[in-house]
């Protein structure tokens, strides 16, 4: 190996390194919002945007709320489709339900694409409302529009208070929360984890219902199993009295119908441990209910994994410990790992290089035609 050859190779392994590094890097990455604004012409029409597993895009209104971007406004189709040909998408209303306070203007949001697709929410002018927080398409695509009643008057984007997620089926960042609209849902589980607590972060002095009731359905194959894994917080309330169950019936508290129940004086609060139902179990019903009604119980006190699983309760806890979010103590570590593998694996690159180099020096002069007078011995 010569000089020439030597440097090419070793910019070559900086090169691969580099990627290794990046690609060691993004894969602790979390997930990417992307943002897209109903009054914005870039976003507008074009191509589906693909969803991936770990991509969240975050629908609003206005891109510049406050300003006179509204005037101009005529309407707006967005497509979306999940990158997997077999995966569906799921659209979130995780914060304050969406409105529409301008009687010119409508917001469709459909299951498919193309020709008639299955319309799931309509929003008008108020009162109307989509009083669910989650639904799940049985389609690839989801197709949202919005348009002027009458073309003639533009739509006052100022008006619309819009903010939704649209997520692949299988994201990581499904959540359910035992209380207000989520109660009474249903919630498909599709090679899915989903997240479940009592009650949602904002609600800090909101009082819960007393009872609430979801419904958790799989797919009807026996591959996979309904698991849970029950994660303890960090602080354990203890003053406050609740019940979790996981029913074959709904709101049934009955023994016979109860597959699982955790409850507040439990011991097992503070231990982290699976469940799972049977492989012919496809629908259950999550239960909590609170023993005293006017209690106001912190946000996020009790929370849970749920899964559609095909292993074993051991290999589920497993994925989600590595699901969960990591400590910067944890990304720290996972750097210097990082750089000290690369770092290595560059010295002992360049050593290699070195060695060859000399070695092919040491071929040159054995294969040359000069032989010391004071040596007539060749060694070589």
């Amino acid at each position: 190996m010569n000089l020439p050859s030597s440097i090419a190779f070793l910019k070559m392994v900086n090169k691969m390194a580099t990627l290794w590094l990046l690609c060691f890097y993004f894969s602790f990455s979390d997930a990417e919002t992307f943002y897209r604004y109903l009054n914005s012409y870039g976003n507008c029409g074009g191509q589906p945007m693909i969803v991936d597993v770990n991509d969240i895009y975050s629908l609003k209104a206005d891109a510049q709320p406050g300003t006179a971007t509204q005037s101009s406004l005529a309407g707006c189709e967005m497509v979306f489709r999940s990158k997997q040909e077999d995966a569906r998408l799921c659209v979130i209303q995780d914060g304050p339900l969406n409105t529409i306070d301008d009687p010119n203007a409508e917001l469709t949001v459909a299951d498919g694409y193309g020709d008639k697709p299955s319309t799931f929410i309509t929003l008008k002018y108020s009162p109307s409302k989509w009083h669910k927080r989650e639904y799940c398409t049985t389609s690839q695509f989801i197709t949202v529009k919005l348009h002027r009643i009458n073309n003639n008057v533009p739509i006052a984007i100022s008006k619309l208070h819009i903010d939704l997620k649209i997520v692949n089926i299988e994201s990581r960042h499904r959540k359910i929360y035992m209380q207000e609209h989520y109660c009474s849902g249903d919630y498909d589980l599709d090679n899915s984890i989903v997240r479940v607590y009592n009650k949602f972060p904002s609600a800090e002095a909101m009082v819960g219902d007393s009872t609430c009731g979801v419904n958790l359905k799989k797919r009807s194959d026996e591959e996979t199993r309904i698991c849970l894994v029950y994660t303890p917080p960090n602080r354990l309330h203890s003053d406050y009295e609740w019940l979790f169950a996981v029913s074959n019936q709904p709101y049934s508290l009955y023994e016979k119908n109860v597959l699982y129940k955790l409850e507040w004086n439990d011991t097992r609060i503070n231990t982290r441990h699976t469940w799972c139902a049977s492989n012919q179990t496809s629908q259950v019903m999550l239960i909590f209910k609170r023993h005293n009604s006017s209690q106001t119980e912190p946000p996020e006190a009790l929370g849970f994994y749920f899964a559609d699983f095909a292993g074993t309760e051991e290999e589920l806890l497993e994925l989600v410990k590595s699901d969960e979010p990591s400590t910067s103590s944890d990304v720290d570590l996972r750097v210097v790992v990082a750089v000290v593998v690369v770092t290595s694996f560059a010295v002992f690159a360049v050593i290699l290089v070195v060695v060859m180099y000399k070695k092919n020096m040491f071929r040159n002069v054995c294969h040359s035609d000069y032989v010391p007078t004071h040596n007539p011995v060749n060694n070589c």
